[in-house]
């Protein structure tokens, strides 16, 4: 029997998923573009979610209980839709190897830099096949455990951060113009579309008789997550200014040890960087299910331990093959930009076009 979420979880989900790890390497990749109005590049790239996660919405009546890959075949051909699968299991398994990989590296450098990344991995791993074995639901109320607390974690090291403002970094407000905001924008497509791609799994799952809710649950999500990138970019402008927030690899964290609190606490990036492993896990996990999801699509699989295993060790493999540093990052960012966002702009907008047209010369 397919477990199913309610409208509010999908919301809470969702937001999870867009939020992910995002927050740590945004305003580093927007200031390197766009310097200091590179938080105004954050909205308009997020919004691209609305579009794309409506499309992927209006296909859950005419074809209840299937994702976009069977729907792709449906649609396409059985063939056609078995290659968009295998294609779709690789990034989504590569990119998923990756993230578990930055989680270790992150973790090995700011908490325990002598403890043996091999361990740190398979803690990860565990974690995540925990989760993804006790189901979708599970992960759902996972995420309405972290995503609170993580938000709550990014406010006050927001709100603490406010001393620490050089006012002069605001202004001029688009001194170059609106051609740099604009290339941010297409610099943040790659978080918005790790979305899509994800919902694109999702959709059996969600309640058929709740579209109204979920498309209201979709744009709130959207825009909450928007919001609270901007600030956080706009943060790490005003503290750092554009030039060092380009350069710092993890501003959001390195913003954390610089502050105190009545001159007795200090250094609360060690407890936002427990928040944030929740942020992976909910990340990693995802790109998991992805993985499990295209797998019985093209054989047919069903729940079985050994499939989850062998994924988890595949994740293994590659996430220890992994040199750490900048270069698990620059790895990253090259998978999903010059292989998730183009695949994820074409395919979705293509099905969505290719099957109401025909739906109007009256073929399924």
């Amino acid at each position: 029997m397919i477990q199913r979420i309610s409208s509010h979880q999908f919301m809470i989900l969702s937001s999870g998923i867009l939020l992910g790890t995002a927050f740590l390497p945004i305003a580093q990749i927007l200031a390197a573009v766009a310097g200091r109005d590179s938080w105004w590049s954050v909205m308009p790239g997020y919004l691209i979610a609305v579009p794309y996660g409506l499309m992927v919405l209006s296909f859950m009546q005419r074809y209840p209980g299937q994702n976009l890959l069977q729907i792709s075949g449906n649609v396409f051909g059985k063939w056609a839709g078995k290659a968009i699968a295998v294609y779709y299991i690789l990034v989504a398994g590569y990119i998923g190897a990756l993230y578990v990989a930055r989680a270790v590296d992150t973790y090995k450098r700011m908490i325990a830099p002598f403890m043996p990344q091999s361990v740190y991995t398979i803690g990860v791993i565990l974690l995540v096949i925990a989760l993804a074995w006790a189901g979708i639901e599970v992960l759902a109320r996972f995420s309405e455990f972290c995503f609170p607390l993580v938000v709550i974690g990014l406010i006050i090291t927001m709100l603490l951060a406010i001393p620490r403002f050089e006012w002069d970094q605001f202004f001029p407000v688009l001194a170059n113009g609106i051609k740099p905001v604009v290339f941010g924008a297409v610099k943040t497509l790659s978080f918005p579309l790790e979305y899509i791609v994800s919902l694109t799994g999702l959709i059996p799952f969600l309640p058929t008789a709740e579209q109204s809710r979920l498309r209201s649950g979709l744009l709130r999500a959207v825009v909450l997550v928007g919001i609270i990138m901007t600030l956080v970019t706009l943060t790490e402008i005003m503290v750092f200014g554009p030039m060092e927030a380009a350069r710092l690899n993890l501003g959001i964290l390195s913003l954390g040890k610089m502050i105190e609190i009545a001159k007795t606490i200090a250094g609360i990036e060690s407890v936002f960087e427990g928040l944030w492993l929740g942020a992976a896990i909910l990340k990693i996990t995802i790109a998991f299910f992805l993985v499990v999801w295209g797998l019985e699509y093209i054989f047919g699989f069903r729940k079985k331990f050994w499939l989850y295993a062998g994924i988890g060790l595949i994740f293994f493999i590659i996430a220890i093959l992994q040199e750490g540093g900048t270069q698990v990052y620059l790895e990253l960012s090259i998978a999903e930009n010059y292989f998730l966002v183009p695949f994820a702009l074409l395919w979705v907008p293509l099905l969505w076009f290719v099957e109401r047209l025909r739906r109007r010369f009256g073929k399924r």
